[in-house]
């Protein structure tokens, strides 16, 4: 009971923030009434899935009333997981993915997932809740993932690093920010 009380109380976190939005949004300058309307809502479906989310983190909203939260899906395998943009400002704007468990991580990233299947590293989890700029829709989000980076230590040995990073949204590219890589020395030069 407690799981579905806190659930639920995700979902009308994000509808009153949306709300409170899109009174910032109104094109005469003045604040007004908040217009209420629903973000996303469990059971809803995941864009791209038949699958539907199943739980919300609070989510961050600009002045133009784009929204990003970070969400969760149902299943019984590995339940889908990212984080996700809906343009509250236009009327019946689609829930739009921007990163999800599984997407490659982008560079620097030279680890395949399995060596010779020319996969490379890819998203775990995303434990934060994700920010958006006030005045665009650059975002940035935390991401957990598989090692990104291999490089040689010496006598044919290899190790890998960067397990965690920064990712931002910008101009609808996806880069990393920041990453824990750490101070890695090519043996080579």
């Amino acid at each position: 009971m407690r799981r579905r009380v806190l659930r639920d109380a995700g979902v009308v976190a994000i509808a009153t923030l949306c709300g409170a939005g899109l009174a910032l949004a109104d094109s005469d300058g003045t604040t007004g009434t908040p217009t209420w309307r629903t973000i996303v809502n469990i059971g809803d479906a995941i864009p791209g899935s038949d699958t539907t989310y199943r739980s919300f983190n609070q989510p961050s909203i600009n002045r133009d009333g784009v929204v990003v939260f970070r969400a969760r899906g149902a299943g019984p395998s590995e339940p889908i997981r990212g984080i996700y943009l809906r343009r509250m400002g236009m009327p019946d704007e689609p829930i739009e993915v921007i990163v999800q468990r599984g997407d490659e991580v982008p560079d620097p990233n030279n680890t395949e997932t399995m060596p010779g299947s020319g996969e490379l590293a890819s998203f775990l989890e995303f434990p934060s809740i994700p920010r958006i700029d006030a005045f665009s829709d650059v975002l940035a989000t935390r991401g957990q993932h598989r090692p990104v980076w291999t490089y040689p230590v010496g006598d044919g040995e290899e190790t890998r690093v960067g397990t965690a990073g920064v990712y931002v949204l910008q101009a609808g590219e996806l880069g990393t920010a920041a990453s824990q890589l750490g101070s890695v020395l090519d043996v080579n030069t």
